[in-house]
């Protein structure tokens, strides 16, 4: 018997992760339709018990390159754990490359999956990559450069932690670079020199999170969390363009039928009569959005629902990730002349010599009252950046 027991606390370590067994309350399903395959990945197959796999992550980008025109690939690393880190350049021509980095077209650079619990980061980007390099998105290799890193802590993805093969959460990291993911980032941020960068991750969407703010139970209404840099010293007329995109983003997801808002993290549930708060003004250096937007990029964070739900709503969640992708390849594409203007590399941006200002605003935020199947406009306190 002991043996026995033994047996399934091992197979449940290897097969399991946080979130596996997740159902989403019937009530809440309507809120999340399902919608219309972009593209295929692997994790979306039918019957999976694990998101994409290091190999499988390899095969698909693989065939990918094998079959397309565009792409010039490599593999950083390795890690702790002797994985490697994938990085695709697509350019019209393969004119863009690891010894040729410029080519005088503006290069959108994005990074997924630095958090190992957060899967479905790299599937998003395979699947960009799939469409620019195979589909109806080549187009916009005739005016910028598209360098992708879709999975970089693959060690975190083996075990499905947040941290790296070192125990060290590689988006604090993006200041000193002590991890060797981290470093691979600046290093292939400092030769291409992207003019915009965005960083994809996961957002908290489990009942257990949300505990306590509704008596009802409540779970997140968005889609789609974004923001743009919230350091203090971010350049104001970077900030000003940021900012904008960000709003057309939330704008065009809603045409779509999806639901967008700014990202906010942490916060703090009601208690003591103190209603609900959230903070979105983040400023630490050290995260990746906050990084790459002091060493002068316009810089951008994607965050698609799924953290703690395991499979549900997978389909959705892979397709409004690649809605949201498309989305800053296309405004980039559209103002590569305005970009190109606007990034002056040859202006310091000087990084520690002003405080961050903020602000307290009453809100209500949508949530999800889970037993009565319904959105809740929910008190809550805003604190964020000073405009």
């Amino acid at each position: 018997m002991r043996v026995l027991i033994y047996f399934f606390i091992v197979v449940n370590c290897i097969f399991a992760f946080p979130g596996s067994d997740y159902k989403e309350p019937a009530a809440v399903k309507k809120f999340f339709p399902s919608t219309p395959l972009v593209v295929a990945t692997p994790s979306i197959a039918p019957g999976r018990t694990s998101f994409t796999t290091q190999r499988e992550m390899l095969d698909y980008l693989g065939a990918i390159h094998k079959n397309g025109s565009s792409s010039v690939v490599n593999l950083l690393g390795p890690t702790k754990n002797g994985n490697y880190i994938p990085i695709f350049v697509l350019s019209r021509n393969k004119n863009l490359t690891f010894k040729n980095p410029r080519n005088g077209k503006p290069t959108i650079m994005l990074i997924g999956q630095q958090h190992g619990d957060e899967p479905m980061s790299s599937d998003i980007l395979m699947g960009s990559i799939k469409r620019v390099s195979q589909g109806s998105m080549n187009y916009l290799l005739d005016k910028i450069n598209i360098v992708i890193m879709p999975r970089i802590n693959p060690d975190g993805a083996a075990n499905f932690t947040r941290v790296s093969g070192e125990k060290m959460d590689i988006n604090d990291d993006h200041q000193n670079n002590y991890t060797v993911e981290a470093s691979s980032v600046r290093m292939m941020y400092d030769l291409f020199l992207p003019e915009v960068f965005v960083d994809l991750h996961e957002s908290i969407a489990d009942m257990e999170s949300y505990s306590g703010i509704l008596e009802d139970g409540a779970l997140p209404y968005f889609d789609i969390f974004t923001l743009y840099p919230t350091n203090p010293n971010y350049p104001k007329n970077l900030r000003n363009v940021a900012m904008k995109t960000t709003e057309n983003l939330i704008r065009d997801l809603k045409a779509m039928g999806y639901t967008g808002d700014y990202y906010y993290n942490p916060f703090i549930k009601p208690k003591n009569n103190e209603p609900l708060t959230l903070y979105r003004a983040t400023s630490d250096k050290g995260l990746a959005r906050n990084a790459y937007g002091l060493l002068g990029s316009l810089s951008y964070l994607i965050e698609t629902r799924g953290r703690g739900i395991g499979f549900e709503n997978v389909g959705r969640r892979l397709n409004s990730g690649l809605e949201a992708v498309k989305f800053f390849l296309e405004d980039t594409y559209h103002n590569s002349d305005e970009i190109k203007v606007l990034i002056n590399r040859d202006i310091e941006i000087p990084k520690d010599n002003k405080k961050l200002n903020l602000v307290n605003e009453r809100i209500e935020l949508p949530l999800i009252n889970i037993k009565k199947g319904s959105i809740e406009n929910t008190p809550a306190i805003l604190i964020k950046q000073s405009n």
